[in-house]
């Protein structure tokens, strides 16, 4: 009988696998449904998975330093750009606005410690991604090409 070599996983760990997957499952692909909604029940469904997966996130950072203990991952990674791309592009652009992430304690926390690592505070350049956002918008949306000012930084520290 021939048996096929598992391949080894791109993750350390396949607990990081299922923490990416966690993520993508529950937050991204929300959101990224959110900003397609064309009807206000798919929003507010997508709003409210949005917010869940948040509110699961900070309970269980409620626990642990990042999201698999006390080394910082590439869910950490994931999970910290997200974040921010949820506080200053989703938030306005998709309209998910019950809650910015620093509204949630532990979230606030794992953020601020994330941000004092080079390596992940360099992985995204948050006003060249807002710019992008809002500027390649069609003119209906956009038609002053007006980039929103904030939140400002100190809510970070």
């Amino acid at each position: 009988m021939y048996l096929r070599k598992r391949r080894p996983s791109i993750y350390a760990h396949q607990n990081e696998a299922d923490e990416i997957t966690y993520l993508k499952e529950n937050l991204l692909l929300p959101i990224e449904k959110a900003g397609a909604a064309t009807f206000q029940t798919d929003l507010e469904r997508f709003a409210y998975q949005e917010k869940d997966a948040l509110t699961e996130i900070d309970k269980r950072l409620s626990k642990r330093k990042y999201l698999l203990g006390d080394t910082v991952t590439e869910a950490d990674k994931l999970l910290y750009q997200t974040l921010l791309w949820h506080d200053y592009i989703y938030y306005y652009l998709y309209k998910l606005n019950f809650t910015k992430s620093f509204d949630f304690a532990n979230i606030a926390r794992y953020e601020a410690e994330l941000k004092q690592i080079p390596d992940i505070a360099d992985s995204i350049q948050i006003e060249d991604e807002k710019r992008k956002a809002f500027l390649g918008l069609e003119d209906a949306w956009n038609p002053y090409h007006l980039v929103f000012c904030g939140p400002e930084d100190e809510v970070w520290q």
